[in-house]
């Protein structure tokens, strides 16, 4: 595969990725789908936000820092977290639920509690570190990193999950649209005659 096919594929993954994050936080916020799809829809945004990830990490890879890496680390953490509490919710929790009553009420108040709220911390610090190194790689529209930079110092100020996952997904969806639309140049040494 090309480095352009490559990015032009990295780059539909992030598109659809912000665009499901978008159009599911705006049918959630509303209440327009049932309370039982909500675990299994963050479950499959989760794995989608993992791709979209990793996509921009591979697209910044050749311009990347220190900063770039920590920030791709802790937010891929944070992610692989998020996926184990919405599997275990999904498919563990309903099961569990009507025979050990009391047992799950303990596990959601005591260490999955605070497991959650370290995602959250490393989710937030990496994706911070993360967006600040793709403004400065400047491979994507600058104006799509600075609102993806706004969406975790909005997520820092604990406003309601929805406002800054919907701002990063518009950020996501710029990323996503501009390396499916890129065109590189490749310079090609001519011969001396």
């Amino acid at each position: 595969m090309s480095y352009a096919s490559y990015t032009r594929l990295a780059g539909l993954v992030t598109l659809i990725a912000g665009a499901a994050v978008i159009l599911f936080n705006a049918v959630l916020l509303p209440g327009l789908i049932p309370s039982a799809w909500e675990y299994p829809g963050y479950l499959a945004l989760n794995v989608l936000l993992v791709f979209a990830l990793t996509a921009l990490f591979t697209r910044h890879l050749h311009n990347s820092g220190v900063l770039l890496h920590a920030g791709y680390v802790l937010s891929a953490v944070s992610l692989f977290l998020s996926i184990g509490f919405t599997f275990y919710a999904t498919y563990a929790f309903p099961v569990l639920q009507a025979q050990f009553p009391e047992a799950v009420r303990a596990v959601l108040s005591g260490p999955l509690s605070t497991a959650v709220t370290a995602s959250m911390i490393l989710g937030i610090l990496g994706n911070l570190l993360f967006y600040v190194a793709v403004l400065r790689a400047r491979e994507i529209p600058r104006w799509a990193a600075i609102v993806l930079i706004t969406s975790a110092v909005l997520a820092v100020a604990m406003l309601p999950y929805n406002i800054p996952a919907i701002v990063a997904s518009i950020g996501l969806v710029a990323a996503g649209y501009s390396m499916v639309t890129e065109r590189r140049t490749v310079l090609v040494a001519q011969p001396q005659t």
